[in-house]
């Protein structure tokens, strides 16, 4: 499902100079400063970090200093974003839904997350990174970005408890984060807990379902409807030829059709990956990252649920979780 993003914003490429900031095709007016202090936000992608950057200075009439251009390819640390395409007809569960309270530049900031008990909501640890509660808003049983369905509920936060295994260099691992609602949730035909994992499988190979309402192409705008994709799970040593070293216990991959075009994208992060077992939907996933839009023969890369248990029992001892 979709959810929030806080710092910095997704899925907009921010240009910040001076701590003014600059998105789409706005740009700064010509100004004279003694110093510049240069920042730039961008999409997360492990196959393509950091960005080019052409200074050119120029002298002042008046002045007799050397003047050139300087060039040099920057190493960018951003948020991890998925990548995808297409995405299939609405399934259960219903994911959440939030955005932050403030913004940068972008209007809307989105990602994802999954209602596992009366009181949590798991999600990624890069949505939340460097967020507070108070920049947070989540919303459940909202179908359609932009109204206000029947069966929709909207909370604030009031905590944040991001995995102490996470870091925010690019894979890492660990990417979870528990948003502790200010209030109860009330359950209904269309807000409902996902099952937790059962502890020890590995759930390859099996067929698995992502939701959310990130973009429905790398091109193209963020969905307005919930959408859905049927993905496959990959074998952890599958994933590890593919993606390598960065692949690490906690993750977990799928997707990767080899005819590409179907896989989560821009703005999905955080959401679920589920699969359904004896009739019930078990979270396995938390959608994390993965190579630009529906890549063909690339799997995308989730948080792997069944090694966070643990960490997910401890905290929300507090409220009653559906476990297997």
């Amino acid at each position: 499902m979709h959810a929030w993003r806080a710092t910095p914003p997704a899925p907009t490429t921010i240009l910040s100079i001076n701590e003014r900031k600059y998105c789409g095709s706005s740009a700064p007016p010509a100004t004279t400063v003694s110093e510049l202090r240069i920042r730039i936000y961008t999409d997360y992608s492990v196959t393509a970090t950091g960005f080019y950057c052409l200074v050119t200075i120029a002298a002042g009439s008046g002045h007799h200093d050397d003047v050139g251009a300087a060039e040099r390819r920057l190493p960018v640390r951003p948020a991890p974003d998925p990548r995808g395409g297409r995405r299939r007809r609405h399934r259960r569960p219903v994911p959440v839904a939030g955005r932050p309270r403030q913004h940068r530049c972008s209007t809307r900031s989105w990602c994802g997350g999954s209602v596992i008990n009366n009181r949590y909501v798991l999600t990624a640890a890069h949505c939340t990174e460097n967020s507070s509660p108070s920049q947070i808003q989540v919303m459940l049983g909202d179908l359609r970005i932009g109204t206000s369905d029947s069966g929709e509920q909207r909370f604030s936060v009031q905590q944040i408890i991001q995995h102490p295994q996470y870091t925010s260099a690019s894979g890492s691992g660990w990417d979870f984060s528990l948003l502790k609602l200010d209030r109860e949730i009330s359950f209904s035909n269309t807000i409902s807990p996902v099952c937790l994992p059962t502890a020890g499988q590995t759930y390859a190979d099996v067929t698995a379902i992502a939701s959310g309402y990130g973009r429905v192409g790398a091109t193209e705008p963020q969905a307005t409807h919930l959408q859905h994709v049927t993905v496959p799970v990959w074998s952890q040593s599958r994933c590890q030829g593919r993606w390598g070293s960065t692949i690490k216990s906690s993750m977990i991959c799928a997707g990767g059709y080899p005819e590409g075009g179907r896989s989560v994208c821009m703005g999905d992060s955080g959401g679920p990956l589920v699969t359904e077992v004896s009739g019930r939907f078990r979270l396995i996933g938390v959608v994390s990252f993965g190579r630009p839009c529906a890549v063909a023969n690339w799997p995308d890369v989730y948080g792997r649920v069944t090694e966070a248990l643990s960490w997910i029992a401890t905290n929300t001892a507090d409220a009653n979780t559906c476990t297997p």
